[in-house]
This record gives C-alpha cells, sequence and structure tokens, in this order.
C-alpha cells in the first residue's frame, strides 16, 4: 500500500521549514490506530489521513477518545472535506483528513497549514483571491463551502474560471 497525499502535505509543511515524520499506513483497527496515534504524541501536530469517515471501519474518533484525547470537532460543512475531525491530547493536535487527494488537500490548506502557522507565531496567510466569472454555473448545497479545482484563462475585461471536472484533468492542466 501507498498513500500518495504524504508526499504532497509533506511539501506543504516543508515550506514553513518544519519537519514531518511519517508514521506509517496504519490498518484500520482500534488498536493499531491507537497506538500509532500514541507514537505521535510527541509532536506538536499529527495528521491522519484516510481514517476519517464516518463508516463502520472508520476508527479515528474512537482511537482518538482511546488515547484520551478531546474531539474539538468532527465534520464540516465543507465540500470537499465534510468528514474532517480536529482533536487535541496534551499539547499535541490532531486532524484527521479524508483520504481522497483533493479533500485532503483542501482540508490541510484550511485547517493545518493555519495552525502550523499560528503554532509558529506567523501571521495567517491569506488567501489570494482573484475575481473571475464562471465559464459553467455550479451546483452548490445551501450552507455548504465548495471548493471546486478551476484553471483561471484571462480575458480583456478579466478573467475567466474553467471548472475542471475531475483530477486528471487537473493534472493534465497543471502541467501545461
Amino acid at each position: 500500500k501507498w498513500c500518495s497525499n504524504i508526499y504532497a502535505l509533506d511539501i506543504r509543511v516543508q515550506e514553513l521549514e518544519c519537519t514531518s515524520l511519517n508514521l506509517g499506513i496504519v490498518p484500520d483497527t482500534l488498536e493499531s490506530l491507537s497506538r500509532q496515534l500514541r507514537r505521535g504524541l510527541e509532536a506538536d501536530v499529527v495528521v491522519i489521513l484516510g481514517a476519517s469517515g464516518r463508516g463502520d471501519h472508520d476508527f479515528a474518533a474512537r482511537a482518538m477518545a482511546a488515547i484520551g484525547a478531546e474531539i474539538v470537532f468532527r465534520g464540516v460543512a465543507t465540500s470537499p472535506g465534510r468528514s474532517v475531525t480536529v482533536a487535541r491530547c496534551a499539547q499535541t493536535l490532531i486532524v484527521g483528513l479524508p483520504g481522497s487527494p483533493w479533500a485532503a488537500f483542501i482540508g490541510f490548506e484550511v485547517f493545518v497549514w493555519p495552525a502550523l502557522r499560528a503554532m509558529l507565531g506567523q501571521c495567517p496567510a491569506l488567501p489570494v483571491c482573484q475575481l473571475a466569472t464562471l465559464a459553467t454555473p455550479l451546483q452548490g448545497r445551501p450552507g455548504v463551502t465548495s471548493f471546486v479545482p478551476a484553471r483561471l484563462q484571462p480575458r480583456t475585461t478579466g478573467w475567466l474560471a474553467l471548472p475542471i471536472e475531475n483530477m486528471l484533468e487537473l493534472a493534465r492542466a497543471e502541467s501545461h
């Protein structure tokens, strides 16, 4: 087994000149995840990838509780990433992120990145905002913040945002 999310998020951590430690891929059992979480408590932040869903085999929140962590919140009104779980155990922040690459990246950018910056005494980085006209209408759910990958195309009257339908298309767009 392998997890490509680890490498993408590790690069973001290195941008802050922080050190990350990969505790490996953990079997989906309460005992295994609890054991690795305990190992991670020596760190300031522990990120769990792919174990924050709400299915029968999701042990993230139960493992957090098993090691004495207090759940700060479970579930957010975002798409993707609604299954983000955040807990605190002593001085360690624990963040459970979804396993899909786009959802993991969004969860990291919205929850982990600002927390790391705050721990380093840095001001929160404001997101880069660019006004653009959507090329096609998007369907969203009321009360849910949706993150949609898009390619910006310059026009004489501003920018045109072309939503990218899938991650393969996103990879192709980034390579050009």
